[in-house]
């Protein structure tokens, strides 16, 4: 996430932001609609429904006659939704009203058809003093409205107020009801502080008008919320607001009693805008759990990828919700956007969630995923694949078919500074095992946008993308490029990228330049954070790259050594091979005595018999043999390396026979 671009902080006394200005982060600008297409509550917002409204004056006539009676004909047509009404309140014999209506309001005139569409209910609440208005109202499946009055007064005769109602399928709208039009009203404000990214007051009209509260209000103030609360400190001081909680304390017991007062847009509106804050309570992720055959069978495909998006935000697996999403799989993968996909794939890699048929339903769309140009889809799609481990067939024509625009994909990402699409898609490329030349050289020939735009870890992602596939043809000046960043990689404080960055350089064998040399010299002075702040797979990649190098770092080396305990009781089977196989390879040359080390990882035989792969198993019989450790005769090394001799002899019926002979 980006940093404002000053030092200027504009909150107010509870420490909120509440200016108008653009913040810069991994969300557009609060008056620019998002690239993706979505906008704050996650929906798109690619089409866009024109309303061309007039402005329409309308005159109320007052005709003062005696002993007149003035009837008023309004014929109102409404199609879909039910239609908007004015509220007027009229305290004088002599009115003339303007009403000006703009997009959805729909204009007021004498005897006039008024067709509607998609606008949501206005109800007229009109006062008058000493007027009778006659309105005669013939409405086809919706309520009726009273746009057209004309008022005759009279000091000694009053007009008879006639209403004729004819209406089909829908009850009439009462016409006297404040709570309408305190929703109207509370929809507006709710709107201009989306605008203003106004937190504090949105949470201040929330908790002043909850009664009058429905489910849009809601999801409209969870948008609002979404927007303007970005940084984790303005998270935290949010879920301390006693506003705030009220507000999501009647969330969570309005959904738990009444579910069906929320449509499923509305739930995912509200799931998605706490999903983007990262706030997450198992009392909402429970009820929304509850209602997961509801929202998988009654939710469009763009209300489902932002439930499961969200989810996978709050790093929740509900196993029941996903299940039932992933049963909607070809309802998702035909009707929903490129988009949708895209969010799916990627919440069920991100938790860990296989769904073969789902994963099988989405690469069957490859051609319309690589239609739609969206690259940041493309990567994550793909990435959702090699997170998975997905062997589903069409996976591999979707990869093909990506590859097939490697061009576009490398052009727009590299030319829009956007290195994680282009580090996700070669890492997924590598992790699934299909190589592709056109790709990995597009990536190379972008080197100086990408090691200047890249943070450490899509870095670290790239590299090891390359090192893994083995391509280093036309890729030297790439590695120069990042290598040369040495500076801004240990700088990140990123411990494992620093170490796979070392580690895919040493696997490429690209270690003799100046650029390098810097590298590996930073990453050796950085030896006290490494195994401070270091897990034991940050210690193996950065003991083996040194090894397979020849850089003998002693402080480096030492500091490891220290953490001999951790290190053997933590480590999986692969790390303490390789960790080994570094020691053993440095030789006593760097002055480190590894005595304890060797005696640790000797003590975890039960586990390393049990869990290793013979490569993991045979490196470390070798490094305990080239360290002297077969010497001691009652030493553990001595004892471990007999056991593991006598299991690789034993050819034990859970490994293929002579499984030694394929090393």
């Amino acid at each position: 996430m980006h940093s404002r671009s000053d030092d200027r902080d504009d909150r107010d006394d509870r420490g909120y932001r509440n200016d108008s200005r653009d913040v810069q982060d991994d969300r557009q600008p609060a008056k620019r609609r998002r690239d993706d297409g979505y906008d704050d509550r996650g929906y798109n917002n690619n089409n866009n429904n024109s309303n061309n409204s007039n402005n329409n004056n309308t005159n109320n006539s007052n005709n003062s006659n005696n002993n007149s009676n003035n009837n008023n004909s309004n014929n109102n047509n409404n199609n879909n939704y039910p239609p908007r009404n004015n509220n007027n309140t009229y305290n004088n014999n002599s009115i003339n009203n303007n009403n000006n209506n703009n997009n959805n309001n729909l204009p007021n005139n004498n005897n006039n058809n008024n067709n509607n569409n998609n606008n949501p209910p206005r109800n007229n609440n009109n006062t008058y003093n000493n007027n009778n208005v006659n309105n005669n109202n013939n409405n086809n499946n919706n309520p009726p409205r009273s746009n057209n009055n004309n008022n005759n007064n009279n000091n000694n005769n009053h007009n008879n107020n006639n209403n004729n109602n004819n209406n089909n399928n829908n009850p009439p709208r009462n016409n006297n009801n404040n709570k309408d039009k305190s929703a109207r009203v509370l929809s507006s404000e709710i709107s201009e502080m989306k605008k203003r990214q106004d937190v504090i007051g949105v949470l201040a009209l929330y908790t002043k008008n909850a009664s009058q509260m429905n489910a849009i209000h809601l999801s409209n103030i969870y948008g609002v919320l979404a927007r303007g609360v970005r940084r984790a400190d303005d998270v935290a001081r949010l879920q301390h607001d006693p506003n705030f909680s009220k507000l999501f304390d009647d969330t969570i017991d309005e959904l738990k009693k009444n579910p069906e007062k929320f449509d499923i847009r509305q739930i995912a509106t509200i799931t998605h805008s706490l999903g983007r804050m990262k706030i997450s309570d198992k009392r909402f992720t429970n009820e929304i759990v509850n209602n997961h055959q509801r929202i998988a069978q009654e939710g469009e495909p763009q209300a489902l990828s932002n439930i499961v998006w969200a989810f996978a935000k709050f790093g929740y697996k509900a196993d029941a919700l996903f299940n039932a999403v992933a049963a909607q799989h070809r309802r998702i993968a035909e009707a929903g956007e490129v988009q949708n996909l895209s969010n799916v794939a990627w919440a069920f890699a991100t938790l860990g969630c296989k769904a073969e048929p789902l994963f099988a339903s989405i690469a069957g769309q490859h051609e319309r995923i690589i239609e739609s140009g969206n690259v940041q889809a493309m990567s994550n799609i793909c990435w959702a694949f090699a997170k998975l481990n997905s062997k589903v067939e069409a996976g591999g024509t979707l990869f093909k078919a990506v590859a097939g625009e490697h061009r576009q994909i490398v052009r727009v990402s590299a030319g829009s500074g956007n290195v994680q699409a282009i580090s996700n898609i070669v890492w997924a490329f590598a992790k699934f095992g299909y190589k592709d030349e056109g790709l990995f050289e597009a990536v190379a020939a972008e080197h100086v946008q990408v090691a200047r735009s890249g943070d450490v870890q899509h870095l670290s992602n790239i590299l090891w993308a390359f090192a893994t596939i083995g391509h280093i043809d036309k890729a030297e000046a790439l590695l120069e490029a990042v290598a040369g960043q040495y500076k801004r990689i240990v700088g990140s404080g990123n411990v494992l990228a620093m170490s796979i960055i070392a580690w895919s350089l040493a696997k490429l064998g690209y270690n003799n330049s100046t650029q390098a040399e810097g590298l590996f010299e930073a990453v050796a002075g950085e030896h006290e954070r490494i195994v401070g702040g270091g897990d034991v797979q940050a210690m193996s990649n950065t003991c083996w790259a040194f090894a397979t190098v020849g850089h003998k770092a002693e402080a480096l080396f030492g500091a490891v050594a220290a953490e001999y305990k951790r290190i053997a009781e933590t480590g999986d089977v692969q790390h303490l091979s390789n960790i080994c196989w570094a020691f053993a390879t440095v030789g006593v040359g760097v002055g480190v005595e590894a005595d304890a080390l060797f005696e640790a990882v000797a003590g975890e035989m039960e586990r390393l018999v049990r869990d290793g792969k013979p490569q993991e198993l045979t490196t470390i019989m070798w490094s305990f043999a080239i360290a002297g450790k077969l010497d001691e005769d009652e030493g553990k090394g001595k004892v471990l390396t007999e056991k593991l001799w006598t299991w690789a002899c034993d050819a034990r019926p859970r490994r293929k026979k002579n499984w030694w002979t394929q090393m």
